[in-house]
């Protein structure tokens, strides 16, 4: 392990969770290690399990519109979203993570072009579906230049990406230098405080607290504008973060 990281724990044949159906005992089980940077406080899993084992149209049970109160914790996001904004009418707004479009049918009435980006779509992928264009894809391989979105949300889908880095860096290269972002992310601080280690799995493979998560931001370019905890939220708590590209140059780190 790199000696800038420190193990938090190591799991042996831990199952998958978030699968559809009764619990299966002969389901595949996976080691797990969790590590935390000794430079920046981040947490995550050592290793990625492929996207074939984890994701998958079948199994993969988690969809927003079939979780439990999930119009109320939407529209927590909705009012975060409206917060963050300062109009009603957009030309494009970009769900990434969208999965079955929950989300996306939300927002359809506030732009004129609505897109959702997730491989888990990837059977309507170039659909239009009420309104929303589906690409069924990872969103590393769209080309955001050419769909020009003046908003990208992103909920409860960065935790699931590999390099977010890579991912920030295609934000704010591709989009619009005006473009804003509203993000929800599972917050590490309310899970410790909850203790819901239940809620740290195979698919999550990243764990941000407030910091953690503007430091990256920052690292790559952006600044963020907003942010409020939902504490009502999956996984012991949620955290809303809105952020846009910086113009300035040295912006600070935070603690």
């Amino acid at each position: 392990m790199d000696k800038n990281f420190i193990n938090l724990w190591d799991l042996k044949n831990l199952p998958l969770t978030e699968l559809i159906g009764n619990y299966d005992p002969s389901i595949q089980n996976f080691d797990q290690s969790l590590i935390m940077s000794s430079q920046t406080g981040h947490v995550q899993l050592a290793n990625k399990l492929p996207s074939e084992i984890l994701y998958t149209e079948s199994d993969y049970s988690y969809r927003t519109g079939t979780v439990f109160k999930s119009n109320q914790k939407i529209q927590g996001f909705i009012d975060f979203f409206n917060k963050s904004t300062s109009q009603d009418n957009f030309n494009c707004i970009i769900d990434v993570g969208g999965n079955d479009l929950t989300l996306a049918k939300y927002l359809r009435n506030k732009t004129k072009r609505c897109f959702v980006i997730d491989p888990l779509c990837a059977s309507m992928d170039g659909e239009t579906i009420d309104g929303i264009r589906v690409i069924g894809k990872i969103v590393e391989k769209v080309d955001l230049r050419e769909l020009k979105p003046e908003v990208v949300v992103c909920r409860h889908t960065l935790e699931h990406i590999e390099n977010t880095k890579i991912f920030f860096e295609q934000l704010f290269d591709q989009c619009p230098s005006d473009c804003i972002y509203i993000f929800e992310v599972p917050d590490f601080d309310c899970l410790i405080e909850s203790l819901r280690f239940d809620a740290i799995f195979h698919q999550h493979l990243h764990y941000f607290s407030l910091s953690t998560l503007t430091n990256l931001i920052i690292e790559c370019g952006g600044e963020v504008t907003d942010h409020f905890y939902n504490y009502q939220g999956p996984c012991g708590g949620s955290l809303f973060v809105s952020f846009k590209k910086s113009n300035k140059k040295n912006l600070g780190l935070v603690n």
